[in-house]
């Protein structure tokens, strides 16, 4: 229970990085707010999502690509 409520918050943390991160560069480059969420709130799923599929199918490889060879040799 206690890792899927940290999976959840990255998520969340990750959907509004993304969506203060996107509305940033967007009001720089045309110089006016323009609300990028996809939802009512001030997320964008989509970064979220990448986020904890990057973190999940990453997590073998923590100790590094060859790292991960020698040991699935074994």
């Amino acid at each position: 229970m206690q890792i899927a409520a940290i999976l959840f918050l990255l998520f969340m943390l990750f959907s509004f990085g993304g969506w203060c991160a996107e509305v940033l560069v967007t009001a720089i480059m045309r110089k006016t707010y323009i609300n990028k969420g996809a939802m009512l709130g001030p997320v964008v799923p989509l970064y979220g999502v990448m986020a904890m599929a990057i973190f999940l199918f990453l997590e073998p490889h923590r100790n590094g690509p060859v790292q991960f060879l020698i040991d699935r040799d074994r």
